[in-house]
C-alpha cells in the first residue's frame, strides 16, 4: 500500500476523510456523493442504480453490463449495482478519481472510480457505539470493536450496524407499510503484519436488506 499526497498526484481526485464523512452523516453512497462535485447517482431499486462522473455513466442499470464508474470497496471491485446497496459504516476515507482508471485499478472504468476504504484493526484495544432515534420509530445502531490478539502481530476488528424504521403509508393490498426500513450487516476482519513493510488483511462483509419500497 503506497500513500501519496493527493495534491501531487497528476489527476483529478476528491477525498473525503473519516471526520468529513461523520460530519455529513454519510451512510450510503447517495449520501457520500453529496459532498463531491461532478458526481451524480440515480437510485430506483438496488438493481436499478447508476453512478455518473462528469455526466458519463448515468445509464439505467443492467445485470449483464458493468457500469462506466467503477466502485471499489477495500480494493475489491463491485461489478453489479446491488452489491453496494447497503449502509457504509466505519469508513476511513472515500476517494473519487475522475477519468479512465484502467491502469491503476486494472478495470476498464472509463468515467472514473469510487474507492471506498474502511477502518482496519487498531494497535490498541478500543471501540465505539452510536445510536440514532427518529420519527416513524427509526432506530439506527452502529458499533465497532478492535484491538490486537496478544503479541502475535494479528489484529482484529468487528463492525456491525442495524437500521429499522416503520413505513409512512399502509398498502391496502398487502397490509404492509410502504417505505419500511430494515437493514442489518456485520464485517469481521483480521490483519497480520509479518514485517514492517507487509500487511495481510482478510475481510468478510455480510449485509441483508428487506424493504417494501418507497411510498410513491
Amino acid at each position: 500500500k503506497i500513500l501519496e499526497n493527493v495534491q501531487r498526484v497528476p489527476m483529478s481526485i476528491s477525498v473525503l476523510s473519516d471526520r468529513r464523512l461523520e460530519g455529513m452523516n454519510a451512510v450510503r453512497v447517495q449520501d457520500i456523493i453529496q459532498g463531491v462535485p461532478n458526481v451524480a447517482m440515480e437510485l430506483f431499486t438496488p438493481r436499478q442504480s447508476s453512478l455518473a462522473i462528469r455526466g458519463i455513466g448515468k445509464n439505467p442499470a443492467n445485470d449483464g453490463l458493468e457500469a462506466s464508474v467503477g466502485v471499489f470497496l477495500d480494493g475489491v471491485f463491485l461489478g453489479r449495482p446491488g452489491m453496494l446497496s447497503t449502509d457504509l459504516v466505519d469508513l476511513e476515507r472515500v476517494e473519487v478519481l475522475r477519468g479512465p482508471q484502467g491502469t491503476l485499478f486494472g478495470k476498464n472504468v472509463t468515467a472514473g472510480a469510487l474507492n471506498i476504504s474502511t477502518r482496519g484493526p487498531d494497535d490498541v484495544a478500543q471501540g465505539y457505539a452510536q445510536a440514532t432515534l427518529g420519527n416513524a420509530d427509526l432506530v439506527e445502531v452502529k458499533a465497532a470493536v478492535s484491538g490486537p490478539i496478544g503479541k502475535s502481530g494479528v489484529g482484529y476488528r468487528l463492525t456491525g450496524f442495524s437500521a429499522e424504521r416503520d413505513g409512512f403509508t399502509d398498502a391496502v393490498l398487502t397490509g404492509k407499510d410502504l417505505g419500511e426500513l430494515d437493514r442489518h450487516g456485520v464485517r469481521p476482519q483480521l490483519q497480520w503484519r509479518p514485517s514492517a513493510g507487509a500487511r495481510w488483511r482478510a475481510i468478510i462483509d455480510h449485509s441483508a436488506e428487506d424493504e417494501d419500497g418507497p411510498a410513491i
